[in-house]
């Protein structure tokens, strides 16, 4: 595996605005996801924002958010098919990406905030898989 903050690319593609992009996001339709009675809200399906082997963006929608009762949520997500000119696996995290693109670069969205405690893997063979962490402490 790489760690691209020691890679240089010859070419760099268009950086999307944070706020476009939504930092890695994800849509969430709701004005708060709170679990009760100890219980987990599962939410499937979701749209997401994730980085290629590049650096570009790519969308996908097999995504899942699981929101516990004491505000805790992992939000996960994957693609096939993702681009990778490197030959072998992509690590993707809030400190290589924000040292890439050059400003923090958090995931979130909507009414969770954003977490700088994420990362992403990009396969040599193109699976790329997103985890964000949310911790309300």
């Amino acid at each position: 595996m790489q760690n691209l903050s020691t890679r240089k690319y010859a070419t760099k593609t268009t950086i999307v605005p944070i706020l476009a992009l939504l930092a890695l996001s994800f849509a969430i339709p709701l004005a708060s996801v709170h679990a009760t009675n100890n219980a987990a809200v599962v939410i499937s399906n979701l749209g997401c924002g994730m980085l290629d082997g590049s650096g570009g963006s790519v969308s996908a929608t097999g995504s899942q958010f699981v929101a516990t009762s004491n505000g805790n949520g992992l939000f996960t997500c994957s693609v096939s098919g993702v681009l990778n000119p490197t030959g072998h696996a992509v690590i993707w995290s809030f400190a290589i990406a924000s040292a890439f693109f050059g400003f923090p670069f958090y995931c979130g969205g909507y009414s969770l905030g954003v977490t700088n405690d994420w990362h992403e893997t990009v396969s040599a063979s193109g699976q790329a898989t997103l985890s964000c962490h949310f911790n309300p402490s």
